[in-house]
């Protein structure tokens, strides 16, 4: 069933438009918020906190410009984190997955307009600022891909680092994808000297190596609905890359 905050992307071609409809549709949401309390209807209170959210997403989709596009991305943070911090795993599972994954590739977005705004000269930040956007998107990663480890003293899992329910092939590709951006996001994330960077650098690599190892062991099939081709062609090349970046850091 299409939630109504959909609308946003389908229906509207600009952000003036777009704008009028996110008035309409936020003070709707804000309301029925009130009505289903967190504490009292939980389920249908992460609904609309996500609605909120992909209304924000709509709209910055509409916006020219990356500074307002960035405030959108931070106001759909302040409401996903939040929320998932209060939640229950184990009550919670395929909720808390897509919080996670959305703050994170929030963080992301952020991080990646400041670094090329940086790139551009079109404006100074400090290191600091973009490390701790950096931060937040790894932190959601790992969050989300903590939640396909099996529970702890689990007698039926004996290999407590491997992921768990991920036959189904979009499902399979989702966690891909969470692993092929948190590798990015420590290749990209400033270090505040030559060995906190090489460090990071190794982290990507090893994750690099992961989902290389991964995608070889739980292939995806040729009539499968998903594929990951074009971004194992992308690990396989950074793992042939990053051992020769790490060592000229080091020299």
């Amino acid at each position: 069933e299409e939630r109504v905050a959909g609308v946003l992307l389908e229906r509207v071609t600009t952000y003036e438009e777009g704008c009028a409809l996110f008035k309409f549709l936020h003070g709707h949401l804000k309301h029925v918020l009130k009505v289903f309390a967190l504490d009292c209807y939980c389920s249908e209170h992460i609904l609309v906190q996500q609605d909120l959210s992909k209304a924000y997403h709509s709209l910055a989709s509409l916006s020219s410009s990356p500074d307002d596009v960035c405030k959108m991305h931070k106001r759909r943070i302040d409401l996903l984190e939040p929320l998932a911090r209060q939640l229950n795993p184990a009550a919670f599972d395929a909720q808390l997955k897509e919080l996670w994954y959305e703050a994170a590739e929030a963080y992301r977005d952020m991080f990646d307009i400041k670094v090329a705004q940086v790139d551009a000269a079109v404006k100074t930040l400090p290191a600091h600022k973009l490390q701790a956007l950096a931060d937040g998107a790894i932190a959601g990663y790992r969050r989300f891909l903590a939640l396909f480890l099996p529970v702890p003293n689990d007698p039926e899992t004996p290999d407590k680092n491997a992921p768990q329910g991920l036959s189904d092939p979009p499902l399979r590709r989702w966690y891909l994808l969470a692993r092929f951006a948190l590798a990015r996001v420590l290749s990209k994330r400033p270090g505040g000297d030559i060995q906190e960077r090489r460090a990071l650098l190794g982290e990507a690599l090893e994750e690099y190596k992961r989902i290389v190892a991964f995608a070889k062991t739980h292939p995806f099939k040729a009539d499968d609905a998903v594929a990951f081709d074009q971004e194992l062609s992308i690990c396989e090349e950074m793992v042939a890359l990053l051992p020769a970046k790490i060592t000229r850091l080091h020299t």
